[in-house]
């Protein structure tokens, strides 16, 4: 599979990370109130350096994600991980935004990924996204043995993601677990 081709499938996947505004946006935003929401009136809505808030660095890190500037998104991230160090949805979005880059072709970014990942399921084990999207890593690497695992982990906090669903057969399949990878899939019938 060409970095292309698996960076399409990751911006297929921007159901799952549309669904972050809905999960961790809420969260993230939960002592904000709306009329602190003008950071996108802005003109220069990319500089991050006047903002001082890590839910307005998290919104600005999912916008540059939406829109392909995952460095700048990874900017945003971590100077909002510098206020807010044990967030695991700002190590799962910084995570994602290197692994984004990773995709793209600065592979020694994937290393950051990984590290990511596995920082954001410390801080929340159940962040079913952060082992969900560790387990697509794994698949890259083709250590399909840890993606499985990650995969089966995040079934458990979310079993009905049909993306997520797939993901477990396929890596249980190229891991030679074929009876895991049989009942995965009639679950998605």
């Amino acid at each position: 599979m060409t970095p292309v081709q698996i960076e399409a499938i990751y911006m297929k996947n921007l159901s799952i990370i549309t669904k972050i505004p809905a999960i961790l946006i809420i969260l993230l935003l939960a002592a904000c109130n709306s009329t602190e929401l003008d950071i996108f009136k802005d003109k220069d809505q990319n500089d991050i350096s006047a903002i001082q808030k890590p839910d307005k660095l998290a919104i600005v890190g999912i916008e540059e994600i939406k829109n392909g500037s995952y460095e700048k998104a990874s900017a945003a991230f971590n100077k909002a991980l510098k206020m807010s160090p044990s967030s695991s949805g700002l190590h799962f979005l910084n995570a994602l935004a290197y692994h984004l880059m990773g995709v793209r072709g600065d592979e020694s970014k994937l290393n950051l990924a990984k590290e990511g990942y596995a920082l954001a399921i410390n801080f929340d084990q159940s962040n079913w996204l952060a082992r969900y999207y560790s387990g697509l890593l794994s698949i890259e690497k083709k250590a399909f043995i840890e993606a499985q695992k990650q995969f089966s982990e995040a079934i458990l906090f979310e079993g009905s993601d049909p993306d997520l669903l797939y993901y477990a057969a396929y890596a249980s399949y190229y891991s030679y677990d074929l009876q895991t990878a049989q009942a995965i899939l009639g679950q998605l019938r």
